[in-house]
């Protein structure tokens, strides 16, 4: 038997933008309405947020330093992320430290419950001491080991750090909080590629790490966490820095018969090889990504050039078995199905 931290992480979904507003006692109500109209709902809600209190308590129990991996044994023997791990190192990429700590806040913002957000907090302090020198942070952290040397942004490693460390941020007063988050956005303006993408590692590795990489959503969760920062904070430089990947975006995409996105380009914007599975070549989940993207607008204003380049272009796209797209209101139908 395990006990899989990814299962805390998926729930939490449930708590999340834009239920999280709402009391629990709500949203269990309306979800039980339809199905189980002669349970009692408002004691449904008051059970469902006692499950959520002891799933806090547990979870909160299995910890390592304050963090989290994705999975261990109940005697807490063995502990897994994508590899096996020991009791000194937990995971950042997602549903590692970050997804449980977020999982953590949101349960404190429905119910009010402080050891929520006690935990939530060893969580953040757990990934501030995983830190790095330039802000980021790897897949892992070993706190038996020095901090790594590397940032990483494949897989919402270091972006998913930093979501959680901003929302933290807006439900305490923390020094520490406040000190890792500037050291963190410092970071992302920083490691922007001249041309506005980002890297998938940094500092410069002198190989495919190095390209502007959308893969695995590299960039995607790189804009998403700067359009956070603006959200919170409204900094002029993470205006710029939202501008200049506003316009990668649009001189990233290729153009007709094929106008999407490939996985990764390099110096010259060019589509390049990364590992032997990814080539350079048009990506059809990249560009589904990239079309999602365009809640950027509502920060940076790219409405037009997105409604009159991505819109016109997309159309000629050929997505194997996507049935319609629907963006803007608009709906692209693939004559390819």
């Amino acid at each position: 038997m395990w006990f899989c931290l990814r299962g805390f992480e998926k729930v939490s979904v449930l708590l999340g933008k834009p239920f999280w507003k709402f009391r629990i006692g709500w949203m269990v109500s309306v979800l039980l309405a339809s199905y189980c109209p002669f349970l009692d709902a408002g004691q449904v809600a008051m059970e469902a947020e006692a499950s959520l209190r002891n799933a806090v308590t547990f979870f909160h129990s299995i910890n390592s330093h304050g963090g989290y991996v994705y999975n261990v044994t109940p005697d807490l023997s063995l502990r897994w992320g994508e590899n096996p791990l020991d009791a000194d190192t937990i995971e950042v990429q997602p549903p590692g430290t970050p997804a449980v700590g977020m999982s953590f806040l949101r349960v404190y913002q429905v119910t009010g419950d402080r050891n929520a957000l006690n935990a939530a907090v060893e969580a953040a302090h757990a990934l501030l001491r995983g830190q790095n020198k330039y802000g980021g942070w790897e897949h892992t952290i070993d706190f038996a080991k020095p901090t790594g040397n590397k940032v990483s942004f494949d897989d919402n490693q270091t972006q998913s750090a930093i979501s959680f460390l901003m929302a933290l941020d807006q439900e305490i007063d923390d020094q520490r909080l406040t000190d890792g988050i500037e050291k963190a956005l410092n970071l992302m303006i920083g490691s922007q590629l001249d041309h506005g993408g980002w890297p998938h590692m940094y500092p410069h590795q002198g190989n495919y790490h190095d390209y502007a990489t959308f893969n695995d959503g590299g960039i995607n969760d790189c804009i998403r966490v700067m359009i956070e920062a603006y959200r919170f904070y409204s900094r002029e430089e993470i205006d710029l820095c939202l501008r200049k990947a506003s316009r990668f975006m649009l001189i990233s995409q290729f153009p007709p018969p094929q106008p999407g996105w490939a996985q990764q380009y390099d110096e010259n914007l060019q589509p390049a090889w990364a590992r032997s599975f990814e080539p350079p070549a048009v990506c059809p989940a990249v560009t589904i990504k990239n079309i999602n993207l365009s809640s950027v607008n509502d920060i940076v204003g790219t409405k037009e050039w997105f409604v009159n380049s991505m819109i016109s272009n997309v159309q000629a796209i050929y997505i194997s078995g996507i049935d319609t797209l629907t963006i803007e209101n608009v709906t692209i139908r693939n004559m390819n199905v």
